[in-house]
């Protein structure tokens, strides 16, 4: 009798034992913010009654979206970055992405693929005017309300190297919480008429005229790129 009883037992404490055995963990795939909203991920677990170990949360890119180990998540700039729990143990893991958007949608950001081509850079503006094209650039008519012109520069090899927007003076104060969305100002070139804001990988130079602000984007390299921002500006003036 008392060999059965145990063997009941043993069978009662192997079923509550799976039963409590994690099996995986869940999280929305996707979530939409905008810039300076917090959001927090719920983990979810199954089965229901599993024992879970502590999750720990991490973001693939800290500038577009923080998070801690709560999952309470800030968004700071406009981007694409992916949240990533896991498990203490580390045996179980998923993923969200969250798509950070701004709340200032003063334009919409030229390419600033760096590593495109200027056949692709044609293809994708394709429904844009082209008012100028030389050997190494292409000035585009603005679609936008407040978009005169998109500009590319390109280099021997076809390659594109600058993009351009050109705005009217007017948009400079609107222009400033529109930049602070995407990037972080990096400083004042000697007067508030030549910002240079920097993001992941990407530097802009917002230089600003008595007829028209110009929004400069080059691949960030680790030295200034005013220089040839002013130069770039310069040529698409002579052009106009």
């Amino acid at each position: 009798m008392k060999k059965v009883l145990f063997i009941i037992l043993a069978i009662i404490a192997v079923a509550c034992e799976s039963e409590s055995r994690l099996a995986s963990i869940d999280i929305i795939p996707s979530v939409d913010a905008y810039v300076g909203n917090s959001i927090v991920l719920e983990v979810s677990h199954t089965p229901a009654n599993a024992i879970v170990p502590a999750y720990h949360f991490k973001t693939n890119n800290q500038f577009v979206a923080s998070v801690n180990e709560q999952g309470a998540v800030v968004c700071n700039h406009v981007g694409t970055c992916t949240i990533q729990v896991a498990t203490a143990d580390t045996r179980f893991s998923t993923a969200c992405i969250v798509n950070v958007k701004p709340n200032n949608q003063l334009f919409d950001e030229p390419v600033v693929d760096f590593t495109t081509t200027r056949t692709s850079v044609k293809l994708k503006e394709i429904d844009k005017t082209i008012v100028c094209e030389t050997a190494t650039m292409l000035i585009y008519q603005g679609m936008e309300n407040l978009v005169q012109q998109v500009a590319y520069q390109f280099d021997e090899n076809r390659n594109l190297v600058t993009s351009v927007v050109k705005l009217p003076a007017a948009a400079s104060s609107e222009l400033a919480g529109f930049m602070s969305e995407y990037y972080d100002l990096y400083r004042s070139a000697g007067n508030d008429d030549l910002l240079v804001w920097r993001g992941n990988d990407t530097e802009v130079v917002v230089k600003t005229t008595h007829d028209a602000c110009f929004v400069v984007y080059n691949p960030f390299s680790g030295s200034s790129t005013c220089t040839n921002a002013l130069r770039t500006i310069e040529m698409i003036r002579s052009v106009e």
